[in-house]
């Protein structure tokens, strides 16, 4: 059976959006916690920059929700813990250790896309805005690649 609008439930599809917010402010609560813990001021730049784009992702997954009449995830919930405690951790280490850990739950959110994507081909007012969180989300990892290339 082909998925449409007219046999699928929006509360269904809402909630892998909400899940996909409530992971964006995760990543938002441990990028403070980066920014915290980092020395070095070309990092909290590139940190400063994710952040903005988490909440454009957080913006747009949210009037898709809204415009389906469904109540949006407005924080983290206890995913944030391990991605948190990632963070802390590799202060321990170093700053490329906090820049890994990032990465680390970058890509994680960049899987939670793909499964979501693949599960609304069909649905062109989801898929859009899910491809361009994708995208921004692969930018990212990208840029954090590169980060950790520079740190040696």
């Amino acid at each position: 059976m082909r998925i449409t609008h007219e046999n699928v439930k929006s509360e269904f599809l809402t909630d892998d959006l909400n899940g996909l917010i409530s992971r964006h402010h995760d990543l938002l609560q441990s990028y403070q916690d980066a920014w915290d813990k980092v020395r070095a001021p070309s990092l909290r730049r590139v940190f400063d920059s994710v952040v903005r784009g988490h909440e454009r992702a957080i913006e747009s997954l949210s009037g898709v929700v809204q415009a389906h009449h469904d109540d949006v995830s407005s924080g983290p919930d206890m995913g944030a813990v391990p991605a948190r405690m990632r963070v802390i951790f590799g202060k321990l280490l170093s700053d490329g250790a906090v820049v890994r850990a990032m990465l680390n739950n970058e890509q994680k959110l960049l899987r939670m896309y793909t499964a979501t994507i693949n599960t609304m081909v069909y649905l062109p007012e989801f898929e859009q805005v899910l491809l361009d969180n994708r995208l921004d989300t692969q930018k990212r990892v990208a840029r954090l690649e590169l980060v950790i290339g520079l740190d040696g």
